[in-house]
Order: C-alpha cells, then structure tokens, then sequence
C-alpha cells in the first residue's frame, strides 16, 4: 500500500515476462512497470533472451513445446493446438495485455485423456511449481462468486478449475472474465473490497457444453485418444 510508504504490488513470478513496452522482466526483484515481483527459483536459470529471436530461434523453440512437450497430447486438430499454444503465451503477454482474456477450455471425450496434466504444463513453465486446481463451478452461483473472490485475493497468475461437470453459464464467471476489477463484498463483513483481475482463467471437463455469455468469451482446446479407457495408453 502506497499509505506506507510501500510501492503498490499485484503478483509475485518465478519466471520473467513481458512488459507492456515489450521488453522482458529478467532481473530478479520489484519491477515498478509491472508491479509485480520477479524472484527465481534457486535452481532456475535461463539463457539469454535476445531483443529480437531469429527466424531460426523461434522454429527451435515451437518445436520443443509442440513436439517435445506436448507431443503426447491427443489434440483433435491444428486449431486446438493452435490454442493451447495462445494459452501458454497468453500467460507470457498477461502483463502486456490492457484489459481481459478469454477463458481456456480444455475439453475432451472420457476421463483420462491429459486434460489436467495438459493443464499443468502451463502451470509447471510460469511459476515452476505444480498447478494449483480448483473444483470446477457448479450451478450455485452464490459458491462461485465466494471462489472467484477468494482466487483473486491470493493472487493466483493461474486460475485452473478443474473437472466441471455441469453446463457452464454462469454469470458471475462471465462477468469475471470481462472486468478489469472485481467488486465483492468480504465474507462475514459489510464492506466490499476490490481486486485486480488478472488471473488466465482455464477449465477442464469432460464434453463441455456451454451458454450465456460464456461461449463468446472463451475458447476450445480439444483433446481425443480414441480410446475407451484412454488412461491405460502409452
């Protein structure tokens, strides 16, 4: 808080990121642009990031995510792939990104296909650490509005539900997604408090259907084995 002398604060990352200029949080500590705290993990290195990456230096680094990474995840077609790959750099851009992002989700046929694991690839490349996963939404409306309140107090870069087994439409997560601020009033208490909404919001589940506003305000990343006990695969 600005009232103690402190400078204003949004998250804490372990990896660096993109300002709105452009140019890339490398040094560890408090980066005034951004107000976020950029601290490493001990173990944590990271080759130089040049200005401006060769032709050739881009190709190696798509091939590494798509094939070495996620060569083993059964996306349907080159559009889901095309989308966990804007996920993953939505993440990167957040910070340079004035205003709201979609929704990501992660949909596929029968349990045990990757969703989850998928998921937390993004999770493992930003912060380092294991995603943190929330029960996916249900029909109480009054529960979601409690949850979105409480992931946007801790702050979370990453906001992952996972396994929604009810149709998605609810209003409060469309309202969520599309506010710079989210207005709630504080369990127990009369007053209301205000968050930044900056979090990349992504949901799993099995054949996701979806209503309200929520389709035009999200995007589908399809996974299929092809198989019907798709867990039992190599």
């Amino acid at each position: 808080s600005t009232s103690w002398g402190l400078p204003p604060l949004e998250s804490i990352t372990g990896v660096p990121l993109i300002r709105p200029d452009g140019s890339v949080i490398t040094t560890p500590g408090y980066d005034p642009a951004t107000w976020v705290i950029y601290t490493p993990a001990p173990e944590f290195s990271i080759s130089s990031i040049p200005d401006i990456p060769s032709d050739e230096e881009i190709e190696r680094s798509v091939v590494l995510i798509l094939t070495g990474m996620w060569g083993g995840f059964p996306f349907v077609d080159a559009a889901s792939r095309a989308n966990m790959l804007a996920l993953l750099l939505t993440m990167i851009l957040r910070r340079a990104i004035k205003g709201c992002v979609p929704i990501g989700l992660i949909d596929a046929p029968a349990a045990g296909t990757g969703k989850s694991l998928l998921a937390e690839t993004v999770a493992l490349i930003i912060t380092g650490t294991s995603a943190v996963m929330q029960p996916a939404p249900t029909r109480d409306e009054e529960e979601l509005r409690k949850l979105v309140t409480a992931i946007l107090s801790a702050g979370y870069p990453l906001s992952i539900l996972d396994n929604l087994a009810c149709r998605l439409d609810s209003p409060n997560l469309a309202r969520a997604v599309t506010s710079s601020v989210w207005s709630d009033r504080i369990l127990g208490q009369s007053r209301t408090i205000d968050l930044p909404q900056q979090t990349v919001w992504v949901i799993t589940g099995n054949n996701i259907t979806t209503g309200g506003d929520i389709p035009r305000r999200s995007y589908w990343i399809r996974l299929d084995a092809k198989e019907a006990q798709p867990w039992q695969r190599s």
